[in-house]
């Protein structure tokens, strides 16, 4: 699934989210929607996992 496609069904826009490479490196971290409106060079990246930790987002995407 493409990264952009998971933020349209994720329903916390305010919330934080972290998103790491496939090697856990941190790519971003901030609120959901800053994100999907500042990082348009991650939306069509795919995502390998996803889960929550702390009430936050983890996305991890593929290289």
């Amino acid at each position: 699934m493409p990264f952009g496609a998971l933020l349209e069904l994720y329903d916390n826009w305010n919330g934080e989210t972290k998103v790491n490479d496939d090697n856990l490196e941190m790519i971003t971290k901030g609120k959901t929607l800053d994100i999907f409106e500042q990082r348009k060079d991650l939306l069509d990246r795919t995502v390998v996992a996803f889960g929550f930790y702390d009430n936050l987002f983890i996305v991890r995407l593929a290289d």
